[in-house]
């Protein structure tokens, strides 16, 4: 089962559990890593209940994991379980090792033998194709799906073509038939469930799924349900913290589709993931960015990443009507910003009002940016984010963000003081982690519509008065 729209301190939602209880076979498969995630050995739970009360068939599948480790607790399942046991209390640990004990005494399938079975008709991989044999698992990254169709194809093969195989997955060239079978699941999505897909694999593999959700909800694609599916249909998982996960076939799968939709012209696809590729479709032989002149044609951008963003730079003919999703992480910008005028000439461009569409700011690892001023002119902003800001002792004030809902700071250790916020109306979560140094947030107590609260690692805060519609307070110091 796979983690479905589970944030960090939330439980196991009814949908995931129905999805348990209406499945006929459950499948967990056992990695080295599998007891590390709080949330595979709540399913191992439900999936040994419903076992047990619906006689549910369960198929294990042990990927270079020693069964006796799952059954007895050792190894890299001992070390897990000793992590859980500093944040979670003894009796669903217990739960836990109950559960792993059960299924270790089941029959399953050890993962580098589905494709040697197949491949030669018989448990046991003769010696001189092991190494062979280990490396192609090790390249589809244990997806049983392929190894079953891999393992037929190489059924009375010799070495030579085992090796080209092999040489096809690392350069990340599909078999036909593979691509076929993986295939067959892409086709049977709808057509906003596949462009949500295709989008992950080229572009979005380890994203926030929620600043994902910004830049689909602007075209319509639904992500709520979207992603729902994906998961259901374990195309997609989402991460321990929230990010956006894909399995490296499934990515060059979608990416082959692509490629697909002109074989004769390279470039001419609805995604371009490659410099090269996009700098062909370009078609220049030369090219020169002149920052006074820049990208007079994005004004359907709807998501705008720019790492390194310079600290001078003036932007004429740059009008991004339906940008949603700004990102200036890594940007060199400093404390001379004089009210954001970088972000201001995003937004003030000749004659344009404001940006109505930007929903989220991300701005990460700016190490030189030490006080952020006022930011008002993003009055439609809806999150908000600063992350890993080393230098950064004052946020200034938050006035005029009428419409925020989500403001998160992390990684902040020399930032004291949160200038006015009591602006923030709509503001429904607030997420600060790693501000060892933040003693003040002014107008806190104001904030009534703060429903969900996270203070982690913030011991210099004492006090953040009464919040009369909080219902989730999550503290640790």
């Amino acid at each position: 089962m796979d983690d479905v729209q589970l944030r960090t301190g939330e439980e196991i939602g009814p949908d995931l559990l129905s999805a348990i209880q209406q499945s006929r076979i459950s499948i967990p498969i056992f990695s080295k890593n599998y007891a590390s995630s709080k949330w595979c050995l709540k399913e191992l739970v439900k999936i040994v209940e419903c076992r047990k009360t619906m006689n549910q068939h369960v198929l294990l599948v042990f990927y270079h994991v020693d069964p006796a480790d799952i059954r007895h607790h050792t190894g890299t399942y001992a070390e897990a379980l000793q992590e859980h046991n500093k944040r979670v209390d003894q009796g669903t640990i217990d739960e836990w090792k109950k559960a792993l004990t059960e299924v270790g005494k089941l029959k399953g399938r050890v993962l580098k033998e589905i494709g040697g079975g197949r491949a030669f008709k018989r448990d046991q991989i003769p010696e001189e194709y092991l190494d062979l044999s280990k490396d192609i698992v090790k390249e589809t990254r244990g997806l049983p799906l392929a190894l079953e169709v891999i393992g037929s194809s190489l059924f009375g093969m010799e070495k030579l073509f085992w090796q080209d195989i092999l040489e096809m997955l690392q350069n990340h060239f599909l078999d036909a038939k593979v691509l076929e079978k993986l295939k067959i699941s892409f086709d049977g999505l709808m057509y906003c469930e596949q462009q949500i897909f295709l989008d992950i694999a080229c572009f979005f593999n380890g994203m926030d799924k929620n600043i994902a959700c910004w830049i689909w909800k602007q075209q319509k694609y639904y992500p709520n349900k979207g992603i729902k599916v994906l998961c259901q249909t374990s195309l997609v998982k989402i991460g321990e913290n929230g990010e956006l996960k894909m399995h490296d076939l499934l990515r060059d799968l979608e990416k082959e589709i692509i490629r697909q939709e002109n074989l004769k012209v390279r470039g001419r696809h609805s995604r371009l993931w490659s410099q090269e590729e996009a700098l062909e479709r370009i078609k220049l032989e030369g090219l020169c960015i002149d920052f006074g002149d820049f990208m007079p044609y994005f004004s359907k951008l709807i998501w705008l990443r720019w790492k390194g963003c310079p600290p001078e730079f003036t932007l004429k003919k740059f009008h991004p009507m339906n940008l949603v999703v700004l990102d200036l992480s890594y940007s060199l910008i400093t404390n001379n910003l004089m009210g954001w005028k970088h972000i201001k000439s995003l937004v003030e461009i000749e004659g344009l009002e404001g940006l109505d569409s930007l929903e989220l700011l991300e701005m990460m690892n700016c190490r030189s940016l030490r006080k952020i001023g006022k930011i008002s002119i993003l009055g439609k902003l809806k999150e908000l984010i600063f992350k890993d800001y080393s230098m950064l002792s004052e946020v200034e004030c938050l006035e005029g963000l009428d419409s925020m809902e989500l403001l998160t700071i992390k990684e902040c250790g020399s930032l004291r003081k949160i200038g006015k916020i009591s602006d923030l109306k709509k503001l429904e979560e607030l997420k600060l982690e790693d501000c060892s140094m933040l003693s003040e947030i002014e107008g806190l107590e104001e904030l009534d519509s703060v429903e969900l609260l996270t203070m982690k690692y913030c011991g210099s805060l004492r006090k953040i008065g009464k919040l009369s519609s909080l219902r989730h307070l999550n503290l640790k110091s």
